[in-house]
Order: C-alpha cells, then structure tokens, then sequence
C-alpha cells in the first residue's frame, strides 16, 4: 500500500499496521491446498460422471491463473450451480488481490490447530428481521446464491422481529450458508435459555451457527435494562460454553441471573462466540475470551489501528487457538453519492452519540458531538436521521460503507489488505437488495 491513504476516504495521512499481514498470490505447485476447499466443492457440484474431467479443470485453471497470472474467467454451465461459481471465483481474487505472505496467528498459551483466519477473506450480508418470516426462506436462499458466506440477523426486542425465528428459517432454507445472531445480548433472555436457542440451532444445522454476543443497544434499552458490564459478558461466554459442554450449572450467578441447577438436554459442540465491540475494553476481551469479534470502529486507518492494538492485547492471554475478526459495513451502494451518504448519516450519528472516541478520530469535532449527543441519545441507530443530518460528508465516509460503486470498490480493496477475515454488509436506505446485490458484484468480481 501506499504510504499515503487515498483521497477518497478523507484519511489521515498514515496506514495503520494490518491485522495480520495481507495475502500473498500463490505462485507455486504447492500452495494448491490453499485452494482444495473450492476444487471439493466445484467437484461436489459436478454431475457424477463429470467429476475426473472437472477436478482436471478446476486444478489447471487454478496453477493457470496463480502461477501464470491470467485472470480466469468462470462461466456458469449446467453443470456448476452459481454458488459454486461465486465462491470459486472469490477464492481466486482474494489470493491474487494482496502481496505479502500471511503470518500465522499469536502464539497464546494451550493454543493448537490451524488459524481460522489462514482462509481468504469471507463475506456476508446483516439484516433485520422486517421481512415477512413466510418469505424469509426465500431470501436466505437468494444470499446463499450470490456466493455470501454467511448471514447475520440482528437481534430486536421489540422493533423487528425474533432473530431466533429468522435464523431457524434461515439454516433450514440453505445448505452451506453460515447465520449468526448478530447480536443478542446476556439480558433480555435468560443466559440458559440463549445456551439452548444455540444448541438447538447446532443439532439443525452442524457448524453452521454463530452465536453473537453483545454488551445490548436499543433491544436492552427497550426493555428497561442497561448495557451489560465486561464481567457479565466473560460470565456469559464461559457458561454457555459449559452448558453446551454438557455441565450441569448449579447454584451460580450471571449477572444478575441465577442458576439453580440443570444443563441441557444434549451436550453439542460448542458453536463459535464472537463478540461485538467499539470500545477498547470490549474489543480487548472479545480477543481474549471470543472466537470473533463484530467490530464497529469505524472503516479508516487510525480507527482499525486502534482496534488492532486492543485485540492484541486481548489475544495475547488467550487460550483459544482460532479467531477470526469481522468488520460491520452499514451503507447504501448507488451511483449517486450524496443519496448513499445521507442513507448513512443515522449511522455516523449513533457512533457519536454512544462511542464518541472513533467520531474524534474520523474528525468530528466537539460541538458537533455535543449538538449530535443533544439530538440522538442512544438506542436503533435508524433513528437518528435528524442527528445524522449535522455530520459533514467526510465523516460519513470514514464511519460507514456508502457511496458508488467505483468508490467503495477501492475501499474494499484497502480492507482486503489490513487482514480482517471477513466483511458483512449492513444495507441501508431504500432498494436495500440493489446494495446487496452491487455488494456480490464488488465482492466477487
């Protein structure tokens, strides 16, 4: 990367130092296992007969474009479903967009198996449950047609409906699409009940849920409570890794809620826990105590380098061997800009409002966060559109994912560089399945 960050996005001047370092193209016969996943799953695809002739193919044009560097061109036949094409082309251009080598994970204490994060980049769509559940199957099965990897669903006391719900609908109208709650909170339901919402999920569909976890925004405020303390979410995570386990929780507290006794009707292997942060002291216990981490830190130099030092400092006392980190892009992809920032502006005004620290590093300036603080008070960001409408355009930028097509091309460029694992797409404004759509366009071509 240059040394200076592009115009476009209004940065600092310096590049923070990546996550981990970006990838490198593949340029020998060896690095092939990188991509056997993809070979399987262009094979799997494959009519029975066809599966010798396809294998042949998929690993010549693998060596062709990664050793030769001819950009390969895959076409959708009969034979090759879309999601198949997607995915396999997503491979090629994540291997070939980046320059160095990756390095392994930290070397934290007990940690084994290989990084989650040696995988090219993934990405997802985040939705509300708005969609009507009856065609809500419909609509999983469209995101797992474009190529996404997986799909989160935000969990809503009141204002949308049940994550839950949605996620079962979700996992059982899709066969390799990944769908997290993203993210539910240790409040709202009873800490035993959510272990069980999430072991019930992993019977469904095995290796496929993710279980967000959040300190709680509007659904908690909604409901009367505060955001949850740092020691109510490590509880949290701890027991529910405990009861999935197969423990029995006898007499214990978390938080302010109470275990009597009992576990779960059948232990399961433990779903992954990523953790949702803004902060430094979540985002440091997310490294330390999750298996991902939903940042929401802003999409600029200063901010991610902030983020990447609390996760250091986090995974350095960690004793969990995989972790994967993955970035939230609330926005509105359109070809007229100003229409695509003003989608955005709630969302520059929620993080003014409730983690005021980034809005100072994208260049937000003290009045302006009290004027911000003095209209919007916290809670569903989407309602902040008054708030939002005193944030200049070059904030807006920094904080969210909106803008044309070519812009935020170059954008996701830069993100594919700093080693964040995975991006999901929140849309905002009207036509939001045109954003998705433009989003599987910048992601996979």
């Amino acid at each position: 990367m240059a040394a200076s960050a592009p115009s476009w996005f209004g940065w600092p001047s310096d590049d923070p130092a990546p996550l981990r370092e970006p990838r490198k193209p593949m340029r020998n016969v060896s690095a092939f296992v990188r991509v056997w996943p993809a070979l399987t799953l262009v094979a799997a695809n494959a009519k029975a007969a066809a599966i010798p002739t396809m294998a042949k193919i998929c690993f010549c044009m693998i060596l062709l474009s990664q050793c030769v560097g001819v950009v390969v061109i895959v076409k959708e036949t009969s034979v090759l479903t879309t999601r198949t094409v997607r995915v396999f082309k997503s491979i090629l251009v994540s291997t070939r967009r980046s320059s160095t080598k990756i390095s392994s994970a930290p070397t934290v204490a007990g940690a084994t198996g290989t990084p989650y994060d040696a995988l090219p980049m993934r990405y997802g769509i985040v939705t509300q449950g708005l969609e009507d559940p009856r065609r809500f199957g419909d609509f999983a099965a469209w995101i797992e047609s474009l190529g996404f990897d997986h799909l989160w669903i935000t969990d809503s006391s009141l204002h949308a409906g049940d994550a839950y719900v949605y996620a079962t609908i979700a996992l059982q109208a899709t066969t390799i699409l990944k769908v997290g709650v993203g993210v539910t909170n240790p409040l709202t339901r009873h800490v035993g009940v959510t272990a069980n919402l999430g072991r019930s999920l992993s019977q469904l569909a095995p290796g496929r849920y993710i279980c967000g976890l959040g300190a709680g925004d509007s659904p908690v405020f909604e409901l009367g409570f505060r955001p949850a303390k740092l020691q109510t979410l490590r509880d949290t995570m701890t027991a529910m890794r405990r009861l999935w386990s197969g423990e029995t929780l006898a007499d214990e507290v978390v938080g302010a809620q109470r275990f009597w006794g009992g576990g779960l009707l059948t232990p399961v292997e433990p779903p992954p826990i990523y953790l949702a942060a803004s902060g430094p002291r979540t985002t440091e216990l997310a490294g330390e105590c999750g298996d991902g981490v939903v940042l929401l830190a802003g999409l600029f130099p200063d901010a991610l380098a902030a983020a990447t030092q609390s996760l250091e400092a986090g995974r350095a006392r960690s004793v969990r061997a995989e972790f994967a980190t993955c970035c939230f892009l609330h926005g509105r992809i359109g070809p007229n800009e100003d229409e695509a920032l003003d989608a955005a502006r709630p969302l520059a005004a929620w993080y003014a409002s409730v983690v005021p620290d980034i809005a100072r590093k994208a260049g937000l300036s003290e009045e302006l966060i009290a004027a911000v603080a003095a209209n919007f008070g916290g809670g569903e960001f989407q309602g902040a559109v008054e708030a939002g409408r005193l944030l200049p355009s070059e904030v807006v930028r920094k904080l969210a994912f909106s803008g044309s097509p070519a812009i935020l091309a170059a954008k996701l460029d830069w993100l594919r560089g700093t080693g964040i694992d995975a991006v999901s797409m929140f849309p905002l404004g009207p036509e939001r399945r045109a954003t998705i759509s433009a989003f599987a366009t910048l992601a996979f071509s």
